[in-house]
């Protein structure tokens, strides 16, 4: 936890962050976005199969081997539009029967729709792209809303040496104290860099401008018996540079001392006046430099207010000079790290201008009200926390069969942790939301539980827990082995 846990406090409920803060504009803007989505198609660009003659190779997130994509499939069902629209390129790593159970079942219940899968060639969706992102359904058009906005590659901040230099240059007081001590290099200068940095720290981070999901970022460490980068061997700093300019295509890099610390992340969303307002900052659940979920504290680390402030002010400041700003993403998210030493202060590492992995359990935080409270507010004030898991694995007997796995999964595991589980789609299709918050909120030791993500073939699924601070923290340890473990199987 970010703190330890406040004497004297209510039952159940978690120190707050401080009681000055309010996170209201950020919840709105998150509830403006879905009313946005619901209304809208969305196109999920995460991935294609490598050797994939697709034009929409231009505008995906990564391109994988066949396997992998196949491993992720389920991605394609997260925070759905009204419209669905998949490549054929991928349309044959997807379950379309389970896909559309999946929304029926399971999405309908909390999100109140059920949205429609559409194929499309991929000539003609990229087409659809390049002339405005829009596509015509059942006589209109809708707005084409893709996990990774294709504009989003005119937004600055989103490449990591525009980020440190603007930050670097900003008039705004405090922007520079939130970077990490390092510089940046030509890319003909990476060795003679790294010499010098490594006179002063044994244990530093290369980053290209442009890496995404782990891929772009190296650890060096150095010992008298060599260097280790990634945790892989080698014996020469030439070695290395090679190794690094060969995976990267970039003309410059940053180098960084390495920071003992917890990854985190904020979140920011475009306001309807046009401007940045930023949530709280969440814990990253990582393995190595691999995503596994987030984890949402009831607390915020000390220096907090700080740091939102100087950037949402910086936000203003730098997109008050953009030429365009319409073409603004409504969603960014800004990966942070609170360093060990010097004792929890806030560093911040890069700026993704899309989607991010906490985004789902941020709109069901923000979307499920009880006595006209959404969960998102009661989790900002203490009484709550949350986290998602991105690699969960079910039996494939739950995962091709929803009906039993709405039935036999909360009761295992209340079996297994002795507390009680509710399945919200499954319940709230019976009963309504109210009903089974309210019920929910009368105990301490029950934990909400609802899919971010239908299952793919392998039994794979994104699960989302909701519940008191104490209770779910212990079944966090307990599932995770303490975070040891976050690809957990039920």
């Amino acid at each position: 936890m970010f703190f330890e846990p406040q004497e004297h406090r209510g039952k159940g409920v978690s120190l707050q962050a401080t009681s000055k803060l309010s996170f209201e504009p950020y919840i709105g803007g998150l509830q403006s976005f879905f009313e946005q989505l619901r209304g809208s198609a969305t196109f999920p660009n995460v991935l294609l199969p490598t050797g994939c003659p697709s034009p929409l190779i231009k505008v995906v997130l990564t391109v994988q081997p066949e396997d992998v994509v196949r491993s992720y499939s389920q991605l394609f069902g997260r925070l759905p539009g009204l419209v669905v629209v998949l490549s054929k390129s991928v349309r044959y790593f997807v379950n379309l029967r389970l896909l559309k159970e999946y929304f029926e079942k399971w999405f309908l219940p909390v999100y109140g729709y059920s949205p429609e899968v559409v194929v499309l060639p991929d000539e003609e969706l990229y087409h659809f792209l390049e002339q405005g992102q829009k596509i015509p359904f059942e006589g209109r058009f809708l707005e084409l809303i893709c996990y990774y906005p294709p504009n989003s590659q005119n937004f600055l901040l989103g490449d990591k040496i525009t980020l440190r230099r603007c930050l670097e240059n900003s008039p705004v007081q405090g922007c520079a104290k939130l970077l990490i001590p390092g510089e940046m290099c030509a890319r003909g200068d990476l060795q003679q860099t790294l010499e010098k940095a490594l006179l002063d720290w044994s244990k530093l981070v290369v980053q290209a401008p442009s890496g995404v999901g782990g891929f772009g970022t190296w650890i060096i460490e150095k010992s008298n018996t060599g260097y280790r980068v990634n945790d892989k061997p080698y014996h020469s700093l030439h070695a290395i540079v090679e190794e690094i300019q060969a995976q990267a295509d970039s003309s410059e890099f940053i180098v960084m001392k390495f920071i003992e610390h917890t990854p985190v992340s904020m979140g920011a969303v475009l306001n309807k006046d046009g401007y940045y307002t930023l949530g709280p900052v969440r814990r990253q659940l990582v393995d190595g430099a691999s995503y596994k979920g987030v984890y949402f504290e009831s607390t915020q680390p000390p220096g907090f207010e700080e740091v939102r402030e100087a950037l949402e002010s910086f936000l203003k400041d730098h997109c008050d000079n953009l030429p365009d700003r319409q073409n603004l993403p409504v969603i960014i998210g800004f990966d942070l790290l609170l360093a060990h030493e010097p004792q929890e202060k806030l560093f911040i590492t890069e700026c993704n201008p899309r989607q991010t992995g906490a985004l789902p359990l941020e709109m069901l935080l923000a979307l499920l009200r009880v006595d006209g409270e959404s969960l998102y507010s009661k989790l900002t004030s203490g009484h709550l926390s949350a986290f998602e898991l991105d690699h969960c694995r079910v039996p494939t007997k739950w995962a091709s069969n929803l009906g039993l796995f709405e039935k036999e999964f909360p009761e295992t595991l209340s079996a297994r942790f002795g507390l009680n589980f509710i399945f919200l789609p499954a319940e709230i299709g019976k009963y309504g939301v109210d009903v089974v918050l309210k019920k929910a909120f009368r105990t301490f030791d029950t934990i909400l539980v609802a899919p971010a993500t239908p299952p793919n073939h392998t039994g794979k699924i994104a699960l989302q827990f909701v519940g008191p601070p104490e209770v779910l923290r212990t079944f966090f340890d307990e599932l995770t082995n303490k975070g040891r473990t976050l690809e957990v199987n039920f």
